[in-house]
């Protein structure tokens, strides 16, 4: 086992934790970019570039997908302000208008 992203796939996998087909994508992306491009002299060639970049995009795409929804905390630019200090209005601070 090498170090690094495959560490954490491998430790994920062992405690069955995150989407299989994400953790498949980065291991695929490591073996057959990372590793190999490791060494100074190998460089990609323009088409082997853009299909690195369109499956980063793709497994970036799918983790974002994956988090959770977290409700919003507060109603307003002046929301967090009322929440602390009381009642609306008690910031002193008006309410924005809609244009």
């Amino acid at each position: 086992m090498q170090c690094g992203k495959r560490v954490y796939i491998y430790a994920m996998r062992q405690k069955k934790c995150g989407d299989e087909r994400i953790l498949a994508a980065l291991a695929q992306m490591s073996s057959l970019y990372r590793n190999p491009l490791i060494h100074p002299e190998v460089a990609l060639a323009v088409d082997e570039a853009i299909s690195l970049l369109g499956m980063a995009h793709s497994v970036v795409t799918s983790m974002l997908a994956s988090l959770p929804v977290i409700p919003p905390t507060t109603t307003g630019p002046t929301g967090a302000l009322e929440a602390i200090l009381g009642a609306p209005g008690a910031t002193g601070i008006a309410a924005p208008t809609k244009f």
